[in-house]
């Protein structure tokens, strides 16, 4: 995983967190 350097990624990290949840969930509910 890539660690947050600028605030950009800073502000990009938690979506990526969430696109991760997201995928977690699907794979659980399959």
């Amino acid at each position: 995983m890539h660690t947050p350097r600028t605030n950009r990624d800073r502000f990009m990290h938690p979506i990526d967190l969430d696109l991760i949840n997201l995928s977690l969930r699907a794979a659980t509910h399959r």
